[in-house]
């Protein structure tokens, strides 16, 4: 919304869409190499601890980090433009 007010919602719908399409669940069922969906998918970073992996802070971390660096680039272009 701070950067492309315009296509916002398409944009977030390509992600949202490439993500379910080449990601973890739908990527292999279509035949798409796991490796392509490992890079796509955010979820492959984080723990498996269901399976049996031990939970590790670091993922879980970094996957907050980018949530808040992008979101604060975000909010600081939101607040530069004229919305009055």
């Amino acid at each position: 919304m701070g950067f492309v007010p315009q296509a916002a919602a398409a944009i977030s719908f390509v992600v949202w869409l490439v993500v379910n399409m080449f990601g973890e669940i739908v990527g292999p069922s279509l035949g798409i190499d796991y490796g392509v969906a490992n890079l796509v998918s955010p979820f492959h970073f984080l723990p498996r601890v269901l399976t049996g992996e031990q939970l590790t802070a670091a993922p879980l971390l970094g996957l907050a980090a980018v949530a808040v660096v992008l979101s604060s680039a975000g909010v600081a272009r939101l607040r530069v433009r004229d919305l009055g």
